[in-house]
């Protein structure tokens, strides 16, 4: 008997990466565009699709803009690709997720060189950062929020990679891998086979919400070949093993 549940419920959790495995390419073409009007004096994002809708490219130097999947999702992984396809500036690029909506979200943000862009902006390190807005409303936010390297009045910081001198480069390939679960979220930035950064955060401000793309005072970002993968929760994975433990249980004493 206990070689028979064994191997049921060993069955069960098989399936988990057989479901993983199951993932396909994103068609970005249902995913919405936003942009924040902080400062008045730069166009809204130009999010332009391309290659049967697997790849978006953020074309202009815009105030923070994103790019989002209309989908709320809380336990999921996400994998793609993404690059600065100029030589042009040296702001910032990345991805938001567990989004809330315009005021509520994480952010993960990547900038090329240090910089200070005076008292409106503050000081950004180059490097990685993440970030947790959190606002009354969209019209509280301040350009500070998501520049400055120690966070603002909107903005906490939950974790970077500050003086490790790690800026992106102009045209080059980076892998993102994202793992989002309720209360805890990890994420990957790999060139080829080098791992750049890794991170494990636990937050339990945002256990659901959208993903997207994110860039800020940075033109031609590109995203490509992102696929999602959905986790299933431990409960209903224990759950199935234990229908199928039942049914082997229930066709042994019929035996």
């Amino acid at each position: 008997m206990r070689t028979a549940l064994s191997i049921f419920v060993l069955a069960a959790l098989l399936l988990v990466p057989a479901e993983r495995a199951t993932a396909q390419f994103l068609d970005l073409s249902s995913w919405s565009e936003l942009t924040l009007d902080l400062t008045g004096g730069q166009s809204a994002g130009n999010w332009v699709l391309s290659n049967s809708n697997q790849t978006v490219t953020q074309t202009v130097n815009a105030d923070p803009s994103f790019y989002h999947n209309n989908t709320s999702l809380s336990n999921y992984q996400m994998d793609g690709s993404w690059r600065v396809i100029t030589g042009a500036d040296d702001d910032f690029m990345g991805f938001v997720f567990g989004f809330q909506d315009a005021s509520h979200f994480y952010l993960m943000d990547w900038k090329q060189n240090t910089q200070d862009a005076g008292p409106d902006y503050g000081l950004a390190q180059e490097g990685f950062t993440i970030r947790k807005i959190s606002a009354p409303s969209v019209a509280s936010l301040t350009l500070r929020d998501f520049w400055n390297s120690t966070g603002a009045t909107n903005s906490t910081i939950l974790a970077t990679n500050y003086g490790s001198t790690l800026g992106w480069q102009d045209n080059v390939l980076y892998d993102f891998h994202l793992e989002f679960n309720s209360g805890l979220f990890s994420l990957e930035v790999k060139q080829g086979a080098t791992s750049l950064w890794s991170q494990t955060v636990n937050d339990n401000s945002y256990t659901s919400g959208e993903f997207g793309f994110y860039n800020f005072s940075q033109q031609q970002v590109e995203y490509s070949g992102f696929q999602q993968r959905i986790i299933p929760e431990p409960s209903t994975v224990l759950l199935f093993a234990c229908g199928l433990a039942g049914f082997a249980w229930s066709r042994r004493r019929k035996s």
